[in-house]
């Protein structure tokens, strides 16, 4: 039971750390050509491909924050989803 609970726990810790999707535009923009490249965004966006809604290979600033967003709400939803939900009540999520 404690060995699901931590491994629980680490998981949530790499997420957490591992998806600091708390960069701007500028700070993934790192040759400031007004667009993101997949390489500049490396692991930090999910699904790339999906928010290159023109398929120029890049995200532009509005692209990015859709992929901003929805990044951020799915980490957050599995950071919630691995968080027990009680003390010693061996389940997880709410």
């Amino acid at each position: 039971m404690h060995k699901k609970y931590y491994l629980a726990v680490a998981i949530t810790v790499l997420l957490a750390s591992a998806c600091a999707t708390n960069n701007s535009f500028e700070d993934f923009d790192s040759d400031n050509s007004g667009l993101v490249s997949r390489a500049e965004a490396g692991q930090q966006i999910d699904n790339f491909t999906r928010y290159d809604a023109n398929g120029d290979g890049a995200l532009n600033h509005q692209e990015y924050q859709q992929a901003y967003q929805a990044t951020k709400a799915r980490r957050e939803l599995e950071q919630t989803l691995l968080r027990p939900s009680a003390p010693g009540s061996g389940s997880y999520g709410r």
